[in-house]
């Protein structure tokens, strides 16, 4: 329903598009990127009415106000097709990481657990896919946390963890932000091989870097 609110000495008109639309789901045509694979296109079609009121500013019918609104649609005005792409944005994201993750684990330079492998691992949590990789440690550092270490140059040391390219401060608490389902993929790198971008120079020690995609 539309409600029309005026003066009593003026109407205020307004544009209208109301109805009941039925959804169509189609595959997408045309050539398409590989990440979006299994993308579907949601068509939306249907048809709808209009009705009305006229009232005072307060609420209250106009007086003497005739109100009909009868329309009668000669041409209808024909929205093109709506396409949704659910996670779109998300979805070449991923597939861009994933891209270079494969570049990166085709050089062989660390440890690497693609999305298969992840699956494959049925993680409990995240730092379950760390406990199988030579040369990593946990210790307890109070609580039920752990502080997670590899062989550096010298001695052992706390690895940098970065998340989607960022450094985070510290990896004790790796377990608790971050769901096993919400892990793409991993890489671990000792000291010294990691790509530049997951290195920092001035700890002697290695990298773990976590790629995330909620949903897998």
């Amino acid at each position: 329903m539309a409600t029309l609110t005026s003066s009593a000495t003026a109407i205020v008109p307004r544009d209208l598009m109301l109805g009941r639309a039925d959804t169509v789901v189609t595959t997408p045509s045309g050539p398409r990127a590989a990440e979006d694979s299994g993308v579907v296109d949601i068509v939306v079609r249907g048809v709808g009415g209009v009705r009305g009121t006229v009232q005072t500013l307060d609420g209250r019918p106009l007086a003497n106000a005739i109100v009909g609104q009868v329309v009668t649609l000669v041409r209808a005005q024909v929205i093109d097709t709506v396409k949704v792409r659910a996670n779109a944005i998300a979805r070449t994201a991923l597939g861009r990481t994933l891209t270079a993750f494969g570049e990166r684990r085709r050089q062989g330079l660390g440890r690497f657990f693609g999305p298969a492998d992840l699956e494959a691992m049925r993680l409990f949590r995240v730092t379950d896919v760390l406990r199988t990789v030579p040369g990593v440690w946990f210790e307890l550092s109070g609580g039920a946390d752990f502080v997670i270490r590899m062989h550096g140059f010298s001695s052992r040391c706390v690895p940098t963890l970065f998340v989607d390219r960022m450094r985070m401060p510290g990896t004790g608490a790796l377990d608790s932000f971050l769901p096993p389902d919400f892990v793409a993929a991993v890489e671990v790198y000792r000291a010294g091989v990691a790509p530049a971008e997951f290195q920092d120079i001035f700890s002697g020690c290695g990298s773990i870097v976590v790629w995330t995609g909620a949903g897998r």
